[in-house]
C-alpha cells in the first residue's frame, strides 16, 4: 500500500460524523414527522400496524373527552402517547441513520480525487477524469499500472508485452542471457486474453530499430545492443516468443478437437515436490511448462516441518510464485516423505512428478536408494522427471 493510500484511508477515517451533530439531529426530526405519511410506512408494516393503534388511541381518548365513552381518560391517553412516541422513534432512528450516512458520503466526495485517464482522439491523447469515460472510449494504459483492477472495473486492455516479461520463463530468460529480469507478470494474465497476437521481428530488424532510436534513447541504445539486446539473445527470445504463441494456438485447436470428436481426454496431473531451497522456484516453472505441454493439472507439494526464519522465507517466495502460475499448493506431513509422497500421488492421480537431482557418491547409492527411485519402485506408471542444475 502507498504512502498516497494511506493518507486518503486516514483522511476517511477522519470524515466520521458525530451521531449528535446538530444539523443531522434537527434534520432527522423533521423527517421523523415526514414519515408518519402511510405511503411511506408500508415499506415497514411493522410500524405501520403500531401507527394504526396509535391513531385508533387517539381517537378513543377523544371520544373520551367528549363524554361518548365512560372508560378512564388517562390509561387511553397513556397508551396513545407511548405508541405515538414509539412510532416517532423508529422514525427518528432511521432518519438519523439516513442523514449520517449522507453526511459522510458527502464528506468523501468533497475530498475525492479524481482518478484521470489517457484517452485516444483523433488528435492524439487527452487527459480526462475516469467519470467523463464513456462506452466506445480507448484509453492508453501506462506501464506498472494494474491491468487486473482495470479489467475487473469492465475496461478493455490492449497491450504489448516482451516475451522476457512471462513469469514462467523467468528462468529460462536469465540462462540465455545471464541477466534476472525483475519486472514480471503471472502467466494467467496472458492464459486469460481474448486474443493474442505475435509481433515477428527478426533480431536484426530489431537491433537496427534500437540503433534508430525506436526503442530507448540513443544514449541507452548503445549499451543495451551490446547486453541484452545482442543478436545471440534476441534470436533464442524470438524462438521463445514463437513456441509460445504456437503452445496458445495448440490449446485452442485441441479445445475446437474435443467439442467437435465429443470425446473425454485422460486427466493428467503433474507434481512438484519443493522444500525451502532456491531451486525449487525453478523447478515449479519447469513442472508449469510440462504441465502446459501435456494440458494437465499442476499440483506443488511440500512437508510440514521447523524450519528457521531464513528458510521459511524462502520458502514463501517459492509458494507464492506456485500460486501466481496457478498451481494447487499441498502441504503434507512430514513423518516420512517417501511414504507420504506415494499416499498422495495415488490419491491424486498424480502421472507425471518433478524433483531435482542431486548428486550421490557410490556409497551413498550402495547403502540407501534415492527418493525417484523408491517412488518410482512402488509406483510403476508414475514418470519421474529430475531437473539438473542446483
Amino acid at each position: 500500500m502507498t504512502q498516497e493510500h494511506r493518507s486518503v484511508i486516514a483522511k476517511q477515517r477522519k470524515a466520521g460524523i458525530s451521531i449528535f451533530d446538530r444539523e443531522i439531529v434537527r434534520q432527522a426530526s423533521i423527517d421523523a414527522v415526514k414519515k408518519l405519511s402511510p405511503l411511506h410506512l408500508l415499506a415497514n408494516p411493522v410500524i405501520l400496524v403500531v401507527e394504526i393503534g396509535a391513531v385508533i388511541a387517539t381517537v378513543m381518548f377523544l371520544q373520551e373527552l367528549a363524554g361518548q365513552r365512560d372508560e378512564p381518560r388517562f390509561f387511553t391517553a397513556a397508551v396513545a402517547v407511548w405508541l405515538w412516541f414509539t412510532v416517532l422513534f423508529a422514525n427518528f432512528a432511521e432518519a438519523m441513520a439516513e442523514g449520517r450516512g449522507k453526511a459522510q458520503a458527502k464528506t468523501l466526495r468533497a475530498m475525492r480525487r479524481e482518478t484521470m485517464a489517457k484517452r485516444e482522439t483523433d488528435g492524439g491523447l487527452e487527459s480526462v477524469p475516469a467519470s467523463a469515460l464513456r462506452k466506445g472510449d480507448i484509453i492508453r494504459v501506462e506501464a506498472g499500472e494494474d491491468v487486473e483492477q482495470i479489467l475487473d472495473a469492465g475496461i478493455k486492455v490492449v497491450s504489448t508485452l516482451n516475451i522476457q516479461h512471462l513469469e514462467s520463463l523467468n528462468d529460462v530468460v536469465e540462462a540465455i542471457t545471464g541477466i534476472r529480469v525483475r519486472e514480471t507478470i503471472p502467466d494467467s494474465v496472458v492464459d486469460n486474453a481474448d486474443e493474442l497476437i505475435l509481433i515477428d521481428l527478426s533480431p536484426e530488424g530489431a537491433r537496427a530499430r534500437m540503433q534508430h532510436g525506436h526503442i530507448y534513447p540513443q544514449a541507452q541504445a548503445q549499451a543495451a545492443l551490446e547486453n541484452f539486446f545482442r543478436a545471440d539473445n534476441l534470436a533464442a527470445l524470438r524462438e521463445l516468443a514463437l513456441r509460445r504463441t504456437a503452445q496458445e494456438v495448440e490449446v485452442q485447436l485441441d479445445e475446437y478437437m474435443r467439442e467437435a470428436a465429443r470425446h473425454a481426454a485422460v486427466d493428467e496431473r503433474v507434481l512438484v515436490f519443493v522444500d525451502e531451497t532456491p531451486f525449487s522456484r525453478t523447478l515449479i516453472r519447469r513442472g508449469w511448462r510440462v504441465a502446459q505441454g501435456l494440458r494437465a493439472d499442476l499440483l506443488v507439494a511440500y512437508l510440514k516441518r521447523d524450519i528457521d526464519q531464513t528458510a521459511q522465507a524462502e520458502l514463501s517466495r517459492t509458494l507464492d510464485l506456485a500460486e501466481d502460475l496457478n498451481a494447487r499448493v499441498c502441504p503434507l506431513a512430514a513423518a516420512d516423505a517417501t511414504a507420504t509422497l506415494t499416499a498422495f500421488i495415488e490419491a491424486e492421480g498424480v502421472n507425471h512428478l518433478i524433483l531435482p537431482y542431486r548428486r550421490r557418491t557410490a556409497l551413498d547409492r550402495l547403502v540407501k536408494r534415492s527418493l525417484a527411485d523408491q517412488l518410482m519402485i512402488a509406483l510403476p506408471h508414475l514418470d519421474v522427471h529430475l531437473v539438473g542444475g542446483q
